[in-house]
Formats: C-alpha cells, sequence, structure tokens
C-alpha cells in the first residue's frame, strides 16, 4: 500500500502532519464520509466531506481566496499534494506543510 505525507486538520485543533495510506477508504475515515476536492493550488488539493454542511458538522476553518472567504469547511478535513495536470496524490513537501500550517493555523470561532 502506498502512503503519503498529508495534513489532517480537526475543529478546534493544530493542524497535524501524518503519514496516511493513499486509499479512498482511508480518505474517506478522516473527512467522515464521501470527499469533495477543492482545489488550493495547481500542486495541492483538500479533501472535505461532501455533505459537511447537510449533516451540520462542527465549523472548521474559512476558505480564503484572494483575501475573500468563500467557503466554511465544516468537519475535519485533509490536504496533500497533487502534481499539476494530474488526480494523483503524493506527499505534501517541507514548504507546502509549513505554507497550509500557517494558513490553517487557527481555528474558527463561536460567536
Amino acid at each position: 500500500m502506498n502512503t503519503i505525507t498529508a495534513l489532517i486538520i480537526e475543529p478546534g485543533r493544530k493542524p497535524l502532519l501524518a503519514t496516511i495510506e493513499d486509499d479512498l477508504e482511508t480518505l474517506q475515515s478522516i473527512v467522515g464520509g464521501y470527499l469533495e476536492p477543492l482545489p488550493l493550488a495547481s500542486d495541492a488539493v483538500c479533501y472535505v466531506n461532501e455533505e459537511g454542511k447537510l449533516l451540520g458538522l462542527e465549523p472548521n476553518r474559512m476558505l480564503m481566496r484572494n483575501n475573500h472567504a468563500i467557503e466554511v469547511i465544516r468537519g475535519t478535513f485533509l490536504i496533500c499534494g497533487r502534481p499539476p495536470g494530474t488526480d494523483r496524490h503524493v506527499s505534501l513537501n517541507d514548504m507546502q506543510a509549513e505554507t497550509y500550517k500557517r494558513r490553517f493555523e487557527h481555528p474558527l470561532r463561536a460567536a
């Protein structure tokens, strides 16, 4: 089985860099359901629970583009590398891991 290094981000917690199996079952178990890919950059992808909003999962982080909030990510999500133009997963390199750790460091706070 192939493993990759990915960032797992749970509600209320700091991002965790982990080595995981690169298979559908593992990815689905991390997000707690069906996967919905959200492209972050040409070389990385974020997987969230496709039904997170419908299931009322806990708000986790805000997804921003160009300094504008575009979506609240609900429930646990993960980020892994993806070579441009492919659907393959690869490990995050050190620079990607640090970039996304900083980007998603702070959980949403209840109002």
